[in-house]
């Protein structure tokens, strides 16, 4: 009977941990996607989404007990830090048989999870609205938001499950969330450190159809499958 206990309780404690590490992740989401200078409290295990009227903290002794369980990889010493907006973007390349072309967002959304020293990187989240890519012509715009169905799915974002840094180089395992699809990803690239000004740059391939958009057209002809998309994130 004392073993079955435990090993219910054990399976209780479990639940709770994978409940609290699903909120962090949301409220980690919500917080790259809904920036507010109004938040005070601390980031972001005592937010409250506006989307969901219930705090991420309970006053539960047994939430309590189980959240210092979950946060004890977390530290004490963990920071968020906010991107630069005006030295952050995001570039897609795509190609078609008569021409190629490229759109860049400059209204990148994105914080770091790291530590006092910004030796360690926790976790990142990046978000663009899709309406904010420019290509330097307005009708393929309109077209590209068409094709990816925007004002439906208006963003795409990138939600790091791991972070590794080795010198001047990174990788990054995470989820893409494109037209709705999530799909996991890895990624690499530099990192540039000045001071405690932290900069990720690299590219990396995608395909549209892995994310259920169908290559645009022209002339009846389709864009090529897979693209490109480079980014500079810059934190400080």
């Amino acid at each position: 009977v004392m073993v079955s206990g435990m090993l219910a309780v054990g399976d209780l404690v479990s639940a709770k941990i994978k409940k609290v590490r699903q909120r962090y992740i949301e409220a980690f989401v919500v917080e790259v996607l809904e920036p507010s200078a109004d938040r005070t409290k601390p980031f972001p295990w005592i937010y409250v989404s506006k989307h969901k009227k219930e705090p991420v903290m309970k006053k539960s002794g047994l939430f309590l007990a189980i959240l210092l369980l979950t946060l004890q990889g977390f530290g004490q010493t963990k920071v968020k830090v906010n991107g630069i907006k005006e030295e952050s973007f995001l570039t897609y390349s795509m190609n078609h048989p008569l021409h190629a072309w490229t759109g860049t967002s400059k209204e990148v959304n994105s914080i770091l999870l790291t530590d006092d020293a910004r030796t360690t990187i926790y976790q990142v989240a990046v978000s663009a609205k899709v309406s904010t890519f420019d290509s330097k012509n307005a009708n393929r715009d309109s077209h590209m938001m068409e094709v990816t169905e925007a004002l439906k799915y208006p963003n795409v974002t990138f939600v790091s499950t791991e972070v590794t840094l080795e010198g001047d180089d990174f990788k990054a395992a995470g989820t893409l969330t494109f037209h709705g699809i999530a799909q996991p990803v890895s990624l690499q690239g530099k990192l540039t450190r000045e001071g405690t000004k932290l900069t990720f740059s690299g590219e990396f391939k995608l395909k549209m159809t892995a994310f259920k958009i169908d290559p645009p057209s022209l002339m009846g002809i389709s864009t090529d499958d897979e693209f490109k998309l480079e980014f500079k994130a810059v934190y400080q």
